[in-house]
C-alpha cells in the first residue's frame, strides 16, 4: 500500500498501518520466544561469529535511528576482539533489545555508547547510556518477565518481556547478563 499512495491523507494512515501491523509482528514474536523459552524448545543455531564486524553492522543500523532521536551512538571496540560461537539472530535480539532499551529512556541530546571487552576469557559487551537510571530495588527485578518501570508504563509502550527474553538467550549461550546502574 505505501508504493502506491499518492494522497498524503491515506499515506499517513498507511504509515501508522504498517507501524501497527510491525509493532504487533514483533509482540506476537515475544511472545513466541518466551513461550519456546519456558517449554525448552528453543535451539541456537550456533556458527563461527565474527564478532567485530557483528558488532559494526549493529552499530551502523543503530546509528541512523540515534541520530534520528537526536542521540549520539558511538561504537567502541579494542584492536582486536574475538570470535565467538552464537547464534547469530539470539545474539543480535538480545544487544537490539538493550540499544533500543538505552534510546527509549535516553532523553534526546543523550548518549549511547556500545563497547566491548575481555575478562577471564569471556567477552563482555556493554551497552551505556545517559538515561536516568535504575533504582536499587527495580534492578534485581528488572530481567522477570513484564517487568516495566512503573512510572513509563503510561508514556512508553512495549510487554516488558524483553529483558526477560534476552537473559534467556545469554543463559542459553552460556553467558550472564547484568545491570549496573544509578539514578542520575
Amino acid at each position: 500500500m505505501l508504493g502506491e499512495m499518492s494522497d498524503s491523507r491515506l499515506e499517513k494512515l498507511a504509515l501508522s498501518i504498517n507501524r501497527s501491523a510491525l509493532d504487533l509482528n514483533n509482540r506476537i514474536s515475544q511472545f513466541l520466544d518466551l513461550a519456546g523459552i519456558e517449554v525448552h524448545t528453543v535451539v541456537l543455531n550456533r556458527k563461527q561469529l565474527d564478532t567485530r564486524q557483528f558488532l559494526r553492522d549493529i552499530s551502523n543500523e543503530m546509528s541512523q535511528v540515534a541520530s534520528n532521536s537526536n542521540l549520539s551512538f558511538t561504537l567502541e571496540l579494542p584492536p582486536s576482539v574475538p570470535q565467538i560461537w552464537a547464534d547469530e539472530d539470539r545474539i543480535r535480539q538480545v544487544i537490539l533489545n538493550l540499544i533500543n532499551n538505552a534510546f527509549k529512556y535516553t532523553s534526546p541530546g543523550g548518549k549511547i555508547i556500545l563497547r566491548t571487552r575481555e575478562k577471564d576469557d569471556y567477552l563482555i559487551v556493554e551497552i551505556e547510556d545517559t538515561g536516568g537510571g535504575i533504582r536499587d530495588e527495580d534492578q534485581s527485578t528488572i530481567f522477570d518477565p513484564y517487568q516495566r518501570k512503573a512510572d513509563d508504563k503510561e508514556r512508553l509502550s512495549g510487554l516488558g518481556l524483553g529483558l526477560a527474553i534476552s537473559r534467556s538467550f545469554v543463559e542459553f549461550h552460556g553467558g550472564q547478563i547484568w545491570v549496573d546502574s544509578k539514578i542520575g
